[in-house]
């Protein structure tokens, strides 16, 4: 039998013939190199929820509740414009189904965060279960943290229970930074035709004390600002988060995060399930030559964003060979929620600026879960129930009773003293007769009180 000869021509279409389908396989995924840094990029499919049947997978790993106990201590450092409120919504739910205890600034009724880089003790609702003012009875009794706040682990640490996870997000410095351009008003300041040229003319003359646009991920995570150029110092903080975060999320991958998140936290996959917040519905194109200018901008934020990513993609590594197959029935049970809860969206513009967001609408036949998921957080009902504890233990004696509530100063021990206990001390020796005036007994004690820093 005659050997059948192929020429060169033909053996290189044979290889290209065999080797497409395989090119094919890998094309979802994209690797984009950033000033020398490597960023994964995996494309989604998108099936019509109306289409898309029950979930049926087998080889769907099991919930951890079986294997581990679910942990409820939490701080999650809410950074800006990075799909921040979404993920709070999940936590908070988690929270208040549970009766956990949240850091809540009592002075911001609008939605409880902190209005600068300073915590003080003054400004929080009390844990449940502890009376208003009674500081020492702070430490160590929150149980979760999701408000905007300046990341201080000191300070955070000495309010937090015991075994504290810590974890935050961070989102393309680019796309955050057009993001908050535009959410906190500075492109309604700013002259120009489109979004593009205004963030142009802005970085023709940056402000360096703009708030929200300057490095704004690095300052949410506590660096000084005055260290955002020196290179030294940006890789030292780094190398610090990295030592205290136990897990830094990543927007664009955010359903990947989440099964990191489950996986740390030890929840069930209905405790992860989100529907997005303050979707935005239009964004502004930008050129490479002003992205490149918004990275050198925000060279820090570029840094730590790039760090963490990778960090994220060694963690996936990790989880074991079925976070594609879990990945795949999350996003079909996200698509099961949509389709179970929402019957609309509406847009509505944001007071700060000019762009409009998504608000989703709720099937009124639904249940308690889809209105909990749909809606942006929960802490409306969460600062109401820290706050009707208060009036309630504030109302339930008399008012020798309510006396213990006033923090008095122990110079011997830095402590909270009964007043109560002092008011019966001072009538066995005499200083209060029978029918004496309670009030001037406690305007003595008055003199005595802490004024919380």
């Amino acid at each position: 039998m005659k050997s059948r000869n192929v020429s060169p021509d033909k053996s290189r279409g044979l290889k290209i013939y065999f080797l497409l389908p395989v090119f094919l396989l890998w094309l979802p995924v994209v690797y984009v190199y950033n000033n020398g840094e490597e960023m994964r990029y995996t494309a989604r499919p998108t099936p019509s929820i109306r289409q898309l049947q029950a979930p049926v997978m087998t080889n769907v790993s099991t919930d951890f509740n079986s294997t581990c106990k679910p942990r409820n201590r939490l701080v999650f450092i809410k950074t800006h414009k990075t799909a921040s409120t979404s993920l709070k919504s999940i936590i908070q739910i988690y929270g208040y189904s549970r009766n956990l205890s949240f850091i809540i600034n009592s002075e911001n009724e609008g939605n409880g965060h902190m209005r600068s880089r300073e915590i003080k003790l003054s400004q929080l609702l009390p844990p449940v279960s502890v009376p208003k003012r009674m500081y020492t009875k702070y430490k160590n009794n929150y149980d979760i943290s999701t408000i905007h706040l300046v990341y201080n682990r000191t300070k955070l640490d000495y309010l937090m229970k015991k075994n504290t996870k810590y974890i935050s997000i961070l989102r393309n410095p680019v796309q955050q930074f057009e993001s908050a351009f535009t959410y906190f008003g500075y492109a309604v300041k700013t002259e120009g035709n489109t979004t593009a040229e205004k963030i142009s003319n802005w970085l023709d003359n940056p402000d360096k004390k703009a708030k929200f646009i300057n490095n704004n991920q690095m300052y949410d995570l506590g660096m000084n600002p005055g260290y955002f150029r020196n290179k030294t110092k940006v890789d030292s903080y780094i190398t610090k988060l990295s030592k205290e975060f136990d897990l830094v999320l990543i927007t664009e991958y955010f359903d990947e995060s989440l099964l990191l998140l489950r996986k740390l936290m030890c929840w069930s996959w209905d405790e992860i399930l989100y529907i997005k917040h303050n979707e935005r519905t239009e964004r502004g194109e930008l050129t490479l030559s002003i992205q490149n200018r918004i990275r050198r901008w925000n060279s820090a934020d570029v840094k730590v964003y790039n760090y963490f990513n990778r960090t994220l993609w060694r963690k996936i590594a990790k989880y074991g060979p079925d976070f594609e197959t879990d990945l795949q029935y999350f996003r079909q049970h996200l698509e099961r929620l949509v389709a179970q809860c929402v019957v609309d969206t509406v847009t509505y513009a944001k007071a700060q600026g000019a762009s409009s967001v998504i608000k989703y609408q709720v099937s009124k036949n639904t249940t308690s879960d889809c209105n909990f998921v749909a809606h942006p957080g929960l802490f409306t009902k969460l600062r109401e129930r820290q706050n009707s504890h208060i009036i309630e233990k504030n109302s339930k004696k008399s008012r020798v009773n309510k006396t213990h509530l006033i923090p008095v100063k122990n110079h011997k021990k830095d402590r909270m003293v009964d007043m109560k206990e002092t008011v019966d001390k001072l009538a066995k020796q005499n200083a209060l007769e029978k029918n004496a005036d309670f009030r001037k007994v406690v305007k003595k004690l008055v003199k005595r009180v802490i004024k919380p820093h």
